[in-house]
C-alpha cells in the first residue's frame, strides 16, 4: 500500500531590542513593519504566526530552527509574529541568542502552568534539570518517590509536561490572528502539545496551519524507555494521528521522520532540515581557520581545511583536539570513543566535552582512568561554541541510541559542516546522519560498539599511520576526506532553508492528502 508522498505567569519586560507584546494589550506593528506587509514584487507578502515554546533566552538546539527562520523570513516575503511562553522552564539558557531576534518583529507571550517544580522536588533535581525529558530516564537506582514521579510524567502529562501552556497560548493566538491579520499559523514541536494550539485554531477559524516536527512524536527516543502504560501509548498515538491528519502542511527535519509518519498517516510530508547560519561563525583568522564568511551570495561554504590554512600543529608534536560540543544525555554516552582514546596512549590527543553531560559519562571517564585526557566543560553561548568547532582537529557527534537511531540527525552536525573540520559520527553507519557526512565528504561514521575504527581514524588524522606509536612526520589524514563537498554543504545554509519554507507558506492552500 502506498505510504504517501514524501518531499524533500505574567509577562516580563523584554531586553532590548526585541519588541515584545504586552499580554493584555498586544502592540501594533511599527510603521516600518506595516510597510513590509505590502506586496513584495508581484507577490503578496504573507503574515505568519509562529507558535514556539522555545525562544531566546532558551539555549540548546531546539530554539535554533525557528529563531533562524524568523531572522530570515522577511527576505523571502514573509512577515512573522511570534508567540512564546512568558514563564517557561528551560534546561539551558543562552541570552546571546536574543541578538538574533529582529528588532521589529512582534514577540507575544502567554503564561503556562508546569509541574517541573514539584517533579524536581520528587526527583531530587532542580526544576531546570527536571524539565529535560531525559532526566533520570533509565536510571535503575531510583527510590520509590522518584519512580512515582517518572511514572506520573510518562502517563498523566500527555503528550508532554508542557501541555499546561496550551489554553493560555490558544487564547493569546486568537487575538494575534485578528490584530495582525495572520494568514498562516506554524506550530513547532517538541513539545508536541504545541500542535494542539494549531489544531484548535484550525478547527475554530479555518486558518491555514503548518505543523513542524523537529523530532518524532510517539517514536521519540525517550518515550521508548519511559514506563508508559498501554493506555497512555494508545492515547498518545491518537493525538499524533489527529495532528498529522488535520494539519494543512507537515514539515519534518529528516527523511527518516517523514518515513515514520507516513507509515501512520498517508499524506505529503515536506523535509526541511536544520542547518547552519553563517552569521554564527567568526571571521577567518589564523586562530579560527574558519571558511570565508558569505557576503551575502553566492554562499561560500568552503570548509576551513580547503582554505589553505591546513592544520600543521599535529605533525609538529602538538596535541590533537577532539571535541563534542553540545549536551550528552544518557542515550548518547560515547563509551567507544573513550575506549578508542585508551588505545592511543602514545598519541598526544585530548578529548573535550563542552555542554551538559550525563553522570554516566563522568563515571566512565573515571572508570577508564582518562581524567587527564578527557575533560568536561560547561555550556557556552552558541557563537562561542561555533568558535570551538572551528578550532577542533576533529568534531564528534553522537546519535541517540534507540530503535529510531537511523532517522535521527543531531542539530550540531550542520554547524560542524560549516566549521569545516573532519566530523566523526557515532551511530548507525547506515543512518541519516552518516549519510549527510558521506554526501558532504567531510567525515566518517562508526557504530556504537566500534572502538577500533575511531582509534585508527584518529591516529591517521593526527598525522601518523600506526596508532600504536606517535610519528610527527607520519602520513597525513585520510585523503578521501581532505576535500569536502561545498555545494552539498550549501544546501543546509539557514537562508536557503528559509527560502524553501517561505515557498511552502506562499503556495496556494489546498486540501491535504491525508488518510481520513
Amino acid at each position: 500500500m502506498s505510504r504517501g508522498n514524501i518531499s524533500g505567569g505574567s509577562d516580563s519586560a523584554a531586553p532590548a531590542p526585541v519588541q515584545r507584546a504586552d499580554p493584555s494589550e498586544p502592540q501594533e506593528k511599527s510603521e516600518k513593519s506595516s510597510e513590509k506587509l505590502e506586496k513584495k514584487g508581484s507577490g503578496e507578502r504573507k503574515r505568519v504566526l509562529v507558535i514556539t515554546y522555545y525562544w531566546p533566552p532558551s539555549g540548546g538546539a531546539g530554539v535554533q530552527r525557528f529563531l533562524k527562520f524568523v531572522k530570515y523570513f522577511r527576505d523571502y516575503g514573509v512577515d512573522p509574529v511570534v508567540l512564546t511562553c512568558s514563564n517557561p522552564t528551560y534546561p539551558i539558557v543562552d541570552t546571546s541568542l536574543l541578538e538574533d531576534v529582529p528588532g521589529d518583529v512582534t514577540v507575544a507571550y502567554a503564561r503556562t502552568l508546569e509541574p517541573f517544580g514539584v517533579y524536581g522536588r520528587m526527583s531530587g533535581v532542580p526544576a531546570e534539570e527536571a524539565a529535560n525529558p531525559t532526566t533520570i530516564l533509565g536510571d535503575r537506582n531510583l527510590g520509590p518517590v522518584q519512580r512515582l514521579a517518572r511514572w506520573l510524567r510518562a502517563n498523566i502529562f500527555l503528550p508532554d509536561a508542557r501541555v499546561g501552556w496550551v489554553p493560555f497560548a490558544l487564547r493569546k493566538a486568537r487575538r494575534l490572528i485578528r490584530e495582525h491579520r495572520i494568514d498562516t499559523v506554524i506550530t513547532t514541536g517538541p513539545p508536541h502539545s504545541t500542535h494542539f494550539i494549531g489544531r484548535a485554531l484550525k478547527r475554530r477559524t479555518g486558518i491555514r496551519w503548518v505543523a513542524d516536527f523537529r523530532d518524532p512524536w510517539t517514536d521519540i527516543h525517550y518515550n521508548r524507555v519511559l514506563p508508559r502504560t498501554a493506555v497512555a501509548r494508545k492515547i498518545d498515538l491518537r493525538m499524533e494521528a489527529s495532528v498529522l491528519t488535520f494539519a494543512d502542511e507537515v514539515t519534518v527535519t529528516a527523511p527518516g521522520t517523514a518515513r515514520y509518519f507516513a507509515r501512520k498517516v498517508e499524506r505529503t510530508y515536506h523535509t526541511i532540515p536544520n542547518g547552519f547560519d553563517p552569521d554564527d561563525f567568526p571571521a577567518p583568522t589564523p586562530s579560527t581557520r574558519n571558511p570565508k564568511k558569505p557576503q551575502p551570495a553566492p554562499l561560500d561554504t568552503t570548509p576551513a581545511h580547503e582554505t589553505g590554512e591546513q592544520r600543521a600543529d599535529s605533525k609538529q608534536g602538538k596535541t590533537f583536539t577532539v571535541r563534542h560540543v553540545g549536551s550528552i544525555t544518557e542515550t548518547c554516552v560515547p563509551e567507544n570513543l573513550l575506549l578508542a582514546v585508551k588505545k592511543l596512549q602514545n598519541v598526544p590527543v585530548r578529548v573535550e566535552f563542552v555542554g551538559m553531560v550525563h553522570a554516566r559519562l563522568l563515571a566512565l571517564i573515571r572508570e577508564h582512568g582518562l581524567g587527564e585526557t578527557v575533560t568536561v566543560h560547561p555550556y557556552v553561548p552558541h557563537k562561542e561554541a561555533t568558535m570551538l568547532m572551528c578550532q577542533s582537529d576533529l568534531n564528534v557527534v553522537v546519535v541517540h541510541q534507540s530503535e529510531d537511531s537511523r532517522i535521527l540527525i543531531p542539530g550540531k552536525l550542520y554547524d560542524y559542516l560549516y566549521a569545516g573540520r573532519p566530523v566523526m559520527v557515532i551511530g548507525p553507519t547506515d543512518g541519516d546522519a552518516a549519510q549527510i557526512v558521506r554526501s558532504c565528504n567531510i567525515g566518517k561514521a562508526f557504530d556504537y560498539d566500534d572502538a577500533e575504527g575511531p582509534a585508527g581514524w584518529i591516529g591517521r588524522l593526527a598525522g601518523k599511520a600506526d596508532p600504536a606509536g606517535w610519528d610527527p612526520a607520519g602520513a597525513n589524514a585520510d585523503t578521501a576526506h581532505s576535500t569536502s563537498n561545498a555545494g552539498e554543504i550549501s544546501r543546509y545554509a539557514r537562508p536557503e532553508l528559509t527560502r524553501r519554507l517561505a515557498e511552502l507558506i506562499s503556495k496556494p492552500q489546498s486540501s491535504n492528502t491525508s488518510a481520513q
